[in-house]
C-alpha cells in the first residue's frame, strides 16, 4: 500500500506539470485547468517526451517505445515494473539525459508562469510527503510521459485495489 501511494504521489509530482491532465479531456471538466493551460501543459508534455526519447539510442528508443506501447494497450499493467525495466535498459548517460530533459521541461513550464507541481492542490490525501517519494528515475519519467493519462489512472486504481 505504501508503495502504491508513493507511486501515485510521484506520478502526480512528475507528470502533472507536464500533462498528467494534458491529455484530451472535455473543456468543461470540473476542476480541470482552463483550455489555454491544458494546451500549454500538452505542448510541454509533448516537448518533454520528444526530448527524453531523443536522448536515447535508436535501439533503446525502440525498446522503450515497445514497453510504453504495452502499457498503453494493457499488455503490461504495472508501471513500476515497466519503469524498472526501462531503467535497466538505459545507459548512465541516457538516464542523465532523460532526467535533464525532464528538469528542463519542468523549469520551462514554471518559467512560463505556471504553478509548480502541487502548488494549487497539494499532494493527494494519504500520499507520502515529497521527500519520502525519492528522486524520479529515467524509467519513471519515461513512463509518466509516455502513458496515456486515462490508462495510467486505470493502472493506479488497479494497483490500489489489489494492495
Amino acid at each position: 500500500m505504501k508503495h502504491v501511494l508513493s507511486l501515485a504521489a510521484a506520478a502526480l509530482a512528475i507528470g502533472l506539470p507536464l500533462g498528467a491532465a494534458a491529455q484530451s479531456a472535455p473543456d468543461s471538466a470540473p476542476g480541470g485547468p482552463p483550455p489555454e493551460m491544458r494546451a500549454r501543459m500538452e505542448r510541454a508534455r509533448d516537448d518533454a517526451r520528444a526530448a527524453a526519447l531523443g536522448a536515447l539510442s535508436a535501439a533503446h528508443r525502440t525498446q522503450v517505445q515497445a514497453i510504453l506501447d504495452q502499457l498503453n494497450s494493457g499488455k503490461l499493467n504495472d508501471p513500476r515494473a515497466a519503469a524498472a525495466q526501462i531503467d535497466g535498459l538505459l545507459t548512465a548517460d541516457e538516464s542523465k539525459a532523460v532526467l535533464a530533459a525532464h528538469d528542463k521541461a519542468v523549469a520551462s513550464f514554471h518559467r512560463d508562469g505556471n504553478p509548480p507541481p502541487g502548488a494549487p492542490q497539494g499532494p493527494p490525501p494519504g500520499a507520502a510527503p515529497p521527500d519520502a517519494r525519492g528522486a524520479p528515475t529515467a524509467g519513471r519519467v519515461l513512463v509518466m510521459l509516455g502513458v496515456n493519462r486515462d490508462r495510467m489512472h486505470e493502472m493506479m486504481r488497479a494497483m490500489h485495489d489489489g494492495a
